[in-house]
């Protein structure tokens, strides 16, 4: 193999200048090591390396000035540089690989700032020594500056409102809620480090304040209607004790004024005694079946009483109204035999604008005095109103009892 000294001149500095981008190569490689974490023996190899080349690219070119003479080691700077290239291409496909497979601290950084929430962590002596983007500026809407350490971010956290009146949960001048959480680490590498996080959780809070304040009202609206379910128990058995009184006053009352004429040897049939008999027993003793109430009963139950109830006019009535209005016959029917010593009661039935109108008359005995009302005229009376009518009575110049209810009770 020819010299290198004794090679032509233009060879000489082409040797020389594949050595000068050898070694330019080299010093590109220990840059690079540096970003994507080689070893250190790695970085330190490129290191002398890129020396080697440096000082061999210096006597190549002072050979080719004619300073000394280099012998057959200088002809192997081509497979040398080649053997560079080749270690470059294959370091370099091997340091992309190695980038793609490992987090740097630029790409944790980078990930950490593309969150909403603020993450931060401090090492044992309370330095911030990794914080995002949102962690910086809340903490610096609060006290105007970035924070550079743990007490800094406490001192901040100081300054913002308690969100109902919790210990972690601030309210940021933004207007939204947010969680604040400072953790302990613990761990070999980690012993002394603290994170600290600022959570977002203004629409879990907000939510959970509509939930509160729905539960409040739904807890009042149960207890108002627990509440007026007992007044309605309290009143239906009120209504019904009524309706029962009413019934005991009116029935037993006929039954026994039906008696009291048989055994003071009232007109009648024999089958016709025996009925009013069994009926008054029937209902002095609770055993009579119970039926529907309606005027042709009451036609009847006045038959009974050798009493003629007579009906004329005609309006719409529906059930409930004519048990009302069949109660008052009833009641105007025992107080005809009782106290007016009368033999016939009239009803007169019309329709009005508001409702219907029932006038009770009979032909007894105008009353004397003014009218005192009983228990089963008082029982009609509370009935009647809280049908939602009107009652009205008058002694004079006959007795007489008016009865109005409206449309909304009887089905028109």
């Amino acid at each position: 193999m020819t010299a290198f000294s004794l090679l032509p001149e233009g060879t000489q500095r082409l040797f020389a200048a594949l050595c000068f981008f050898a070694a330019s190569v080299q010093l590109f490689l220990c840059v690079y090591g540096r970003f994507v974490l080689f070893s250190r023996a790695r970085r330190i190899l490129d290191g002398i390396l890129f020396a080697s080349l440096t000082a061999l690219c210096a006597c190549l070119q002072a050979c080719a000035a004619g300073a000394f003479y280099v012998g057959f080691y200088g002809s192997f700077t081509p497979f040398l540089c080649a053997a560079v290239f080749l270690r470059a291409l294959i370091l370099i496909r091997r340091g992309r690989k190695k980038r793609f497979d490992t987090l740097s601290p630029d790409c944790v950084k980078e990930t950490l700032d593309g969150l909403e929430d603020g993450v931060a962590f401090s090492d044992g002596s309370g330095r911030i020594i990794l914080m995002n983007k949102a962690s910086g500026e809340l903490i610096a809407s609060l006290s105007g500056r970035y924070p550079q350490t743990l007490s800094e971010i406490n001192e901040a956290l100081k300054l913002a409102e308690k969100a109902d009146g919790s210990s972690s949960l601030y309210r940021f001048p933004d207007g939204r809620v947010r969680r604040a959480d400072l953790i302990p680490l613990s761990g070999t590498y980690l012993s002394g480090f603290t994170q600290i996080t600022l959570q977002d959780v203004n629409d879990v809070f907000e939510t959970n304040l509509k939930l509160t304040r729905e539960n409040a009202e739904l807890k009042a609206a149960v207890e108002k209607a627990s509440h007026m379910l007992s007044v309605v128990s309290e009143r239906v058995r009120e209504q019904e004790a009524l309706e029962m009184k009413t019934r005991v006053h009116n029935d037993i009352g006929k039954s026994l004024i039906a008696l009291s004429d048989l055994m003071n040897g009232g007109k009648g049939s024999t089958d016709e005694e025996m009925r009013v008999l069994k009926r008054a027993v029937s209902l002095i003793t609770r055993s009579a079946p119970e039926s529907p109430r309606t005027l042709k009963s009451a036609v009847r139950e006045a038959k009974e009483l050798n009493v003629g109830l007579e009906i004329s006019g005609a309006a719409p009535l529906s059930p409930e109204t004519e048990e009302i209005l069949t109660a008052a016959a009833s009641e105007c029917v025992t107080n005809c035999v009782r106290h007016a010593k009368g033999t016939r009661v009239y009803l007169e039935l019309s329709e009005t604008k508001d409702g219907i109108r029932a006038l009770f008359t009979n032909d007894g005995a105008p009353p004397n005095g003014k009218i005192k009302e009983g228990g089963g005229l008082s029982s009609l009376r509370r009935r009647v109103q809280d049908a939602g009518g009107e009652m009205l009575i008058s002694r004079e110049p006959r007795f007489a009892l008016s009865v109005k209810l409206p449309k909304r009770r009887n089905g028109v």
